[in-house]
């Protein structure tokens, strides 16, 4: 009851507001509902002010939170327009006719089925009871002598994994330097997430990249010390049970780890809940593995695997991905793409083992595996439950999607060596500073007075209150204070501008000689002219970016005209509080306090 109050009260203010002043309310978090006129629309879509509200508290501009420009609101729009209408024309590729990106899709998707296929025939079969938990302890004393390790929970995130999410067209927007921030900063958000309280299971789901953990909250397993890279040691190891690390950075980008649990190098004793806990999914692991490799074997007895026998001695390297390296039964055809990929992962494992045809045979029948499951799915009908085929079509519209995402510009372009001239002698006066300085002078009539008001200024005194109180004016000493701004060589005598130029931003200069006095000048600020060698990297970061954003919007162009997109011509005014609250990290505040 108090919040449907509260509700009609804000509607009955809402409407006054309006009648009295003859304008639209700020957009916020708590009227948002009451924006149901469209900002976008076009054939078969529309988006209305409240969904574009949700879709920019969702993202992560305006982090401070306030009320967005005019100008931030459009270009907000924008990128959402263009994120769901690369999303509409992705529906009408036929990912099929482009090879890499079909192949990736069907990389992602044959992992998902694996692990489904696994999942549905056994993983969510097989049960452990104690009394076989205490069997098998009991059977298996040696098993049991533990090293060190504890139970891990991870969150990932990736810089490149940013790239394929929802806000994909920003993140692909950035460069290596802005994108590998931008993960940082995701990383520190999500770690504030924790500390305000939310279930490590629940966020790691939510935005952990790590693919496989994911899926089960975050959580590895029980896991020894030198499995990861550095520095995992030292923080898992250290971290008390039930508390997430501060986020840590390696290769593969940046980590939050959570223990529930440690176990000391030595025996383990079955009385602990975490050794029984682990001795049943050791035992329950073994008997997946074993009806697994049952399984498989069983698919790889019915089908016949065809090699090129003429190629498999060549190297990989020199022929085409597209090229045909083994045909598993009638049905599926191995391309050389999925050897290579093999092949890479071999060397990696295997250092200094040369490749040859039983090898890639090895592989080949590795990868056929792949393709065994996948068909196994769907032969049995497995492939037509609801949670898979989502999932395919899923994985299909964002590699077809991504696919169009890469159209938008050559990744690899950078202007010309003349086209970075030109910009550098046409603004010239971004590079080369006429009036490096910003100074303020005191001019006066003694050299020991000079000498004193320098001291002081260099011990932090104001130059104002310098003149107005320590000049002693009868002894017939005088000092006044000049402000002449940005000066340049030609606005200072010689002997005063090289001074400045000696003495750093913030001090001020030893008394200099001059016509009428001495002065002492004290830098506020220098900016440093740069040359076209210098100016050369700034130069093709900015043209560059200004490549990218001019096809991004020629593109946006493009697929309004398609879909017959109309943008409202006045959009409402919009409040974001901070990305911090709309997250749910902290408490809500009422609009007039944000």
């Amino acid at each position: 009851m108090p919040r449907t109050f509260h509700l009609v009260t804000i509607l009955i203010v809402t409407a006054a507001f309006v009648l009295s002043c003859g304008q639209r309310p700020v957009m916020n978090h708590e009227n948002k509902e009451i924006f149901d006129d469209w900002v976008a629309r076009g054939d078969n879509f529309t988006l209305t002010g409240t969904e574009f509200y949700n879709r920019l508290a969702a993202r992560e501009v305006l982090k401070a939170g306030g009320v967005l420009s005019a100008e931030q609101t459009r270009q907000e729009l924008d990128s959402v327009l263009l994120d769901t209408l690369t999303g509409l024309a992705a529906h009408e590729i036929h990912l099929e006719d482009h090879y890499y990106d079909y192949w990736t899709y069907r990389l992602r998707y044959q992992d998902f089925a694996i692990e489904a296929f696994f999942n549905e025939l056994i993983n969510y079969k097989v049960t452990v009871d104690s009394a076989e938990v205490v069997e098998f302890f009991e059977a298996n004393p040696g098993m049991f002598t533990f090293e060190e390790q504890v139970n891990l929970y991870h969150i990932l995130i990736s810089p490149k994994s940013l790239q394929s999410g929802p806000d994909s067209a920003y993140y692909k927007s950035l460069d290596s330097t802005e994108l590998a921030d931008a993960a940082k900063d995701r990383a520190y958000m999500i770690y504030e997430k924790l500390q305000a309280g939310e279930p490590f299971e629940r966020v790691a789901r939510e935005y952990s990249h790590d693919a496989l953990s994911r899926l089960r909250g975050g959580y590895v397993g029980w896991t020894p010390r030198q499995r990861y890279y550095d520095p995992f040691d030292t923080v898992a190891f250290n971290l008390e049970p039930g508390v997430a690390s501060e986020p840590y950075e390696d290769p593969d980008g940046w980590h939050i780890v959570m223990i529930s649990d440690r176990v000391e190098a030595g025996e383990a004793t079955l009385d602990r809940p975490s050794v029984f806990e682990s001795t049943r999914e050791v035992y329950r692991e073994q008997r997946i593995r074993e009806r697994s490799a049952e399984l498989m074997d069983s698919l790889m007895q019915t089908v016949e695997i065809t090699y090129r026998e003429a190629l498999l001695d060549s190297n990989s390297n020199q022929i085409d991905d597209t090229v045909w390296a083994a045909l598993v039964g009638e049905r599926d055809t191995i391309d050389y793409r999925f050897l290579k990929s093999q092949e890479t992962e071999f060397m990696l494992g295997n250092s200094g083992m040369p490749i040859t045809i039983d090898v890639r045979k090895m592989l080949l029948q590795r990868i056929a595996r792949r393709f065994l499951i996948v068909r196994a799915l769907e032969d049995i009908g497995l492939a037509e439950k609801d949670y898979i085929k989502a999932e395919r079509e899923r994985l299909y519209h964002l590699a077809s999607k991504s696919y169009l995402e890469k159209q938008r510009f050559d990744p690899a372009w950078r202007p010309s060596d003349s086209a970075v001239r030109a910009y550098y002698d046409n603004n010239k006066s971004e590079f080369v500073i006429e009036k490096p300085l910003t100074v303020r002078l005191i001019h006066c009539n003694d050299s020991l007075l000079a000498v004193y008001l320098s001291d002081l200024a260099n011990s932090g005194y104001k130059l104002e209150e310098l003149v107005a109180d320590y000049v002693p004016r009868e002894e017939g000493m005088e000092a006044r204070l000049v402000d002449p701004g940005p000066v340049g060589e030609a606005d200072l005598p010689a002997t005063l501008f090289r001074a400045a130029m000696t003495t750093r931003v913030g001090s001020s200069s030893r008394p200099v000689p001059t016509d009428s006095g001495f002065s002492i000048v004290k830098v506020l600020d220098r900016k440093q002219s740069r040359s076209f060698d210098q100016a050369r990297g700034s130069i093709i970061t900015q043209l560059t970016r200004g490549y990218r954003q001019r096809r991004i919007a020629g593109e946006l162009d493009q697929l309004k005209a398609r879909y017959g997109v109309t943008v409202a011509q006045e959009l409402p005014t919009i409040r974001l509080q901070p990305y911090i609250v709309r997250i749910g990290q902290a408490p809500p505040t009422s609009p007039e306090n944000e």
